[in-house]
């Protein structure tokens, strides 16, 4: 506890966008064995404190101690105003909101936000602009792939040209009810891997692209700001990848813009 240094238990400690994590035990100390050398956002929260999210590389064992300091934060009481806002437009702003962040492909109507009721939304008068924030941790159930997530939404911005959408994520396999459940969700991932950002990185790094299905193209504009048919160079690995400052890291480097198909 950063006023008082007293030990605090039960924290949770995780790495964003894994499933590897703990919490600390009645010493207020954790420890997370066997991390792969990368770089990660280690997150550390608890109820009634304000959160951390440090940035890590790890390249060897950590050779001391980190030393994280929680701010307490006291619960908000929710204005009188939010709890008399209009629940139509809410309801509709979560509709959106929804759509949006889950998708509207089959495995997205196997999915469900737990916790609807920590999210707020806000429309740009006259712009088209759509906005949401959290309260909380999102807690969503994927029972297309059989994940629990908690999702801290940091940024969730909708315009007529861009989308921005920024997060930390921790993962917890669901338990299957039974093998036909099992067997599900294991194809279920490996149909949602193909085609994947780390499906495209994974081949990017072992030099197959082709025969993974993948076409890497450079161009020097976004679809919406030309009316022809740009001008595209087919790009290879080696003109993207440069080696990086360990033996585990590599560079992803390139002007203008990348455009990758999937076949």
């Amino acid at each position: 506890e950063g006023g008082t240094r007293e030990a605090l238990p039960n924290v949770n400690v995780y790495l964003a966008n894994t499933m590897i994590g703990t919490t600390t035990n009645p010493q207020g100390e954790f420890l997370i064995r066997t991390v792969p050398a990368g770089t990660y956002n280690l997150v550390v929260s608890m109820a009634g404190y304000g959160r951390q999210i440090l940035n890590i590389r790890l390249f060897e064992p950590l050779q001391k101690p980190l030393d994280i300091r929680l701010l307490e934060q006291p619960f908000e009481t929710v204005p009188v105003e939010v709890l008399a806002r209009d629940q139509s437009e809410w309801r509709k702003g979560l509709r959106l909101f929804t759509g949006y962040l889950l998708g509207k492909t089959k495995n997205a109507g196997d999915c469900r936000i737990v916790n609807p009721e920590v999210l707020d939304f806000k429309e740009g008068m006259g712009s088209g602009e759509f906005h949401a924030s959290a309260r909380e941790p999102l807690l969503i159930e994927n029972k297309a792939l059989g994940y629990r997530l908690e999702l801290i939404l940091q940024i969730f911005s909708v315009g007529e040209t861009a989308f921005k959408y920024g997060g930390v994520t921790r993962f917890e396999e669901l338990k299957a009810t039974d093998g036909n459940e099992a067997e599900r969700w294991k194809k279920n991932r490996l149909r949602s891997y193909r085609g994947s950002l780390p499906h495209f990185l994974l081949a990017l790094l072992k030099n197959n692209l082709d025969e993974e299905g993948f076409i890497v193209l450079s161009t020097k504009e976004l679809p919406f700001q030309h009316s022809s048919i740009p001008f595209t160079e087919t790009i290879k690995p080696d003109d993207i990848i440069k080696p990086g400052e360990f033996p585990f890291e590599r560079l992803l480097r390139f002007r203008d813009y990348l455009e990758i198909r999937y076949r």
